[in-house]
């Protein structure tokens, strides 16, 4: 993959998790973003997992599942997106007996907060420690607007491993086009 393409435009969806099953994906935040996202997201994958602060019934009536904590979002899911304004949103939902890290297993968690890249490579070198390598992070910031995240028009900047953008842009390409940016930071 080129450094500046990440698109895969010919990826297979469902997105494939470690192992070559269908990833299992979940949604962290339902906002004017996060929202539109999870429709495309469980359209293209058939099966989705959510959190937020509120339930959303259209969703689930569409057929996405309920996670009452991060825990049990993170426990049914392969690929965590989140999409919340910036990372001190997300702190909080890593600790504890119903936090993120407390799940078994490994995960990718996709962090599409507008951060710092300083603050990001902080950020996943936590998760990695905390998690004990079990978890990895891309962080992939948006642009595009409301309208971009309905029509699954955004670009998507992503910094991170190359193996965890290439699962990532395969899960987020019903949301737009991936773009491989670097490193961690740099997305």
């Amino acid at each position: 993959m080129a450094l500046d393409d990440a698109s895969l435009p010919g990826s297979p969806i469902p997105a494939s998790a470690p192992g070559g099953s269908p990833a299992r994906v979940g949604v962290i935040g339902l906002g004017a973003m996060g929202e539109p996202m999870a429709r495309l997201l469980l359209a293209a994958h058939g099966a989705l997992t959510l959190h937020s602060r509120s339930r959303r019934p259209a969703l689930e009536d569409l057929g996405a599942a309920w996670a009452a904590t991060p825990r049990e979002l993170a426990e049914a899911s392969d690929v965590v997106l989140v999409m919340l304004p910036d990372l001190p949103q997300l702190t909080p939902m890593l600790a504890g007996p119903d936090g993120l890290l407390a799940a078994a297993g490994e995960r990718l968690v996709i962090v599409s907060s507008t951060s710092s890249p300083v603050d990001v490579r902080d950020f996943a070198a936590r998760l990695a420690e905390e998690s004990a390598g079990r978890v990895r992070m891309v962080d992939a910031p948006v642009s595009g607007g409301e309208v971009g995240a309905q029509q699954g028009t955004l670009t998507i900047m992503a910094g991170g491993d190359p193996d965890d953008i290439a699962l990532a842009a395969r899960v987020l390409t019903p949301c737009g086009t991936v773009r491989r940016m670097g490193p961690l930071g740099a997305g």
